[in-house]
């Protein structure tokens, strides 16, 4: 970029974006889209969320899964009700598979 052009665009980068792509489930914020009170509760009930999920899968057992999709059905119906669901059948067919695919599965449908 020639010195005094102006910005073609602005945005996460190329590595920001490689980022954002491949941790999708990760809290991650622009400092100024922080001061809209909207965006910041947002990213906090995202971040406090994952928090919680994150100790959940370090107990590793079905019930603290459980545990915490039933804490947390209300808050996750109010952003996807579609989505609350399929974690809840995720959680539902359990018995079949093991904690780490279970639980991979979740996350993956969480954020």
């Amino acid at each position: 970029v020639k010195k005094g052009s102006a910005v073609i665009s602005k945005g996460p980068g190329l590595f920001g974006n490689a980022v954002l792509q491949r941790l999708s489930y990760l809290a991650i914020e622009d400092e100024g889209r922080l001061r809209n009170p909207r965006i910041k509760e947002h990213f906090l009930t995202k971040l406090f969320t994952l928090a919680s999920f994150r100790k959940t899968k370090a107990v590793g057992s079905f019930e603290k899964l459980v545990q915490f999709h039933s804490e947390n059905k209300l808050l996750l119906k109010a952003y996807n009700q579609k989505e609350t669901k399929a974690l809840g059948r995720i959680v539902a067919n359990r018995k079949s598979k093991p904690f780490d695919k279970v639980i991979g599965d979740y996350r993956q449908r969480l954020f």
